[in-house]
């Protein structure tokens, strides 16, 4: 799966989320590997973008909180050099709080995303969400048996 996240893919080239969850679903089936695998577990951040101790370096020793925004200068945090100095856009990166947002407070795939790719939440809302909401359910529809199998 790309996802056209800074304007630079052919979406027409490109599986959409939903897509892309079929065939990863499929795939794992059809190559008979561990469905269990594939399940999602709780999480408490959903990458490093939202995680305290994660930045990105460009080359230029730019500091950024997400792989989109490298190379964008004006989504620059700060410097190796210097340190932060964007802590405006740090904590609109670190803050976001999936419980107190309408749509994912009230979603069940809330513990398995807590609340999506934090760059799309800032920039495409609709998208956010993660490719597992689109294929849990048939994931789950299979281990019953797979747990039988084990057990025979």
């Amino acid at each position: 799966m790309v996802e056209n996240l800074n304007g630079t893919y052919n979406d027409n080239s490109c599986f959409h989320t939903n897509e892309f969850s079929l065939i990863m679903y499929n795939f794992v089936l059809r190559n008979k590997l561990n469905p269990m695998e594939y399940i999602p577990v709780q999480i408490t951040n959903y990458c490093g973008a939202d995680f305290m101790g994660s930045y990105v370096v460009n080359a230029d020793g730019r500091l950024y909180k997400c792989w989109c925004d490298m190379g964008i200068r004006e989504k620059s945090i700060g410097s190796v050099s210097e340190g932060v100095e964007k802590y405006d856009m740090l904590c609109s990166y670190m803050l976001y709080d999936a419980t107190e947002d309408d749509e994912c407070s009230k979603c069940k795939y809330l513990p398995i995303c807590m609340g999506g790719c934090p760059f799309l939440r800032l920039t495409q809302s609709s998208l956010r969400c993660s490719q597992m909401r689109h294929s849990l359910a048939a994931f789950m529809d299979v281990i019953p048996s797979l747990l039988s199998n084990q057990a025979n």
